[in-house]
């Protein structure tokens, strides 16, 4: 069997040819050369920036993991009576993991330590600093600012502490945790002389609460506000 041989025209005119042709001009042209240049060396940085940020998620897990870990450490050691050894636990978790979760948490339960210990200013200011960067709105919201809260009452700071325990209230929780935040509010309205608000907050108890504990508290503690007001 022969092979015919094709003419110059319709080697000229030869699809496969032509493309052959072009691509071997676009990888001989120097323009074409340097975009391919700078196509490669994008494909090269976003590799390696791929690479890099899925080195830095697997750490960042094995840090999370291992700072949890240690906080339970360290919440056992507290919950044993261990003050001096918890608080040390607490302090490594909150130094070493201080961009993870628990580390986060850690700068709390310090608070939580400190407040126990008397040591109420250092106590609020770690308060401070936790809510500076806690997540709006959850438990560990609702626990820091409670601790702030307490901190100010124990500081004889009333009315800036009721308006705390009102913002606590504010917090989406159960039923019984903003009976509590506001009992605590209008026992600080009380103790600043603001009898009206300390009234009003008791109020809230008895009226959208009724089935809290505090409901029968709040009832006698409403009705001495108003007779402490009608003077």
């Amino acid at each position: 069997m022969t092979t015919k041989r094709m003419t110059k025209r319709e080697l000229r005119e030869d699809p496969a040819l032509e493309a052959f042709h072009k691509a071997s001009h676009w990888a001989h042209d120097p323009g074409h050369q340097a975009r391919l240049r700078q196509v490669l060396i994008g494909v090269g940085v976003l590799a390696v920036v791929l690479v890099g940020v899925a080195f830095y998620q697997a750490n960042a897990r094995h840090d999370a993991e291992l700072a949890s870990e240690a906080l339970l450490k360290a919440e056992v050691k507290v919950g044993q009576g261990d003050a001096t050894g918890g608080l040390a636990a607490l302090t490594e978790v909150r130094t070493k993991y201080g961009k993870t979760p628990s580390g986060l948490r850690a700068i709390r339960e310090i608070a939580d330590v400190r407040f126990a210990q008397g040591n109420i200013p250092e106590a609020q200011k770690l308060y401070t600093e936790y809510l500076s960067r806690a997540p709006r709105g959850g438990i560990e919201d609702r626990a820091g600012q409670l601790g702030l809260a307490s901190c100010l009452e124990q500081q004889r700071q009333f009315p800036k502490a009721a308006e705390a325990y009102e913002q606590v209230a504010g917090l989406k929780g159960a039923d019984e945790f903003v009976a509590m935040a506001l009992w605590s509010a209008g026992r600080c309205w009380m103790a600043a002389g603001q009898y009206d608000k300390a009234a009003a907050d008791y109020g809230k108890i008895v009226s959208d609460h009724p089935n809290s504990r505090y409901n029968d508290f709040a009832k006698q503690e409403q009705a001495e506000a108003m007779g402490h007001s009608a003077h």
